[in-house]
């Protein structure tokens, strides 16, 4: 058992220095005062094999459904059409589990592609550009904001974001100039709250805006 001398203590385990006085210790050292329990290490690769694993088995199960019926059911083919966006949900969620806000931002992402992509798939109803995009996007806003505040995050670590929802909404000015979204009012509406955060954040936050941009062009 290890010794200090000048504070008069037996000290257990393996000390380089007396937890007192910092000094020098002497004797041998033994055997730590706690045990040292093994953690078991969460391993993102093996969730990412495990979810492709799946997502092949899901393609060929449905593959061979199909074939065995002889595709007269659509059911087969859309669940196979939707894997993938479902793996790529599952595999974004693992990737940024750490980061609430920017996995939230990245769920909205693939949600919106996904729509626009069966909206498209469908004739192209219109139904993505006229609702699901504009609230979305707004939802995205709101929640960003919500959980800034909510972990007591300074805004210059999530202004990013809202930078980004601000972009991805003026976006959808194209499609109403070019006649093609056919019921504007949503993403109208979505445009004019984006501009006037954009606008708060240039005129009340240009150092949290500079800091931001400096933050993540370094990365």
């Amino acid at each position: 058992m290890q010794y200090c001398p000048k504070c008069k203590i037996h000290i257990r385990g393996n000390k380089k220095c007396c937890p007192l006085c910092e000094g020098s210790v002497k004797g041998t050292p033994g055997d730590p005062a706690f045990p040292a329990l093994k953690q078991r290490k969460y391993s993102v690769l093996l969730s990412f094999k495990i979810c492709a694993f799946i997502f092949v088995l899901v393609e060929v199960a449905m593959m061979i459904t199909g074939f065995l019926t002889g595709f007269r059911y659509h059911l087969p083919g859309l669940i196979m059409t939707w894997a993938p966006f479902v793996l790529l949900d599952l595999l974004v969620a693992l990737y940024y589990r750490g980061n609430i806000i920017k996995l939230v931002s990245y769920q909205a992402y693939v949600i919106m592609a996904v729509c626009a992509f069966i909206d498209y798939g469908d004739g192209y109803l219109g139904w993505s550009l006229h609702w699901v995009i504009p609230t979305t996007l707004l939802s995205l806003l709101i929640v960003t904001i919500i959980i800034g505040y909510g972990v007591g995050l300074h805004m210059v670590d999530y202004m990013i974001y809202l930078l980004v929802d601000v972009v991805l909404s003026l976006l959808q000015l194209i499609p109403v100039f070019l006649g093609i979204n056919k019921v504007p009012y949503a993403a109208v509406i979505s445009v004019g709250v984006m501009i006037v955060v954009a606008a708060f954040v240039v005129l009340f936050r240009p150092r949290e805006l500079g800091n931001a941009f400096s933050k993540y062009m370094n990365v």
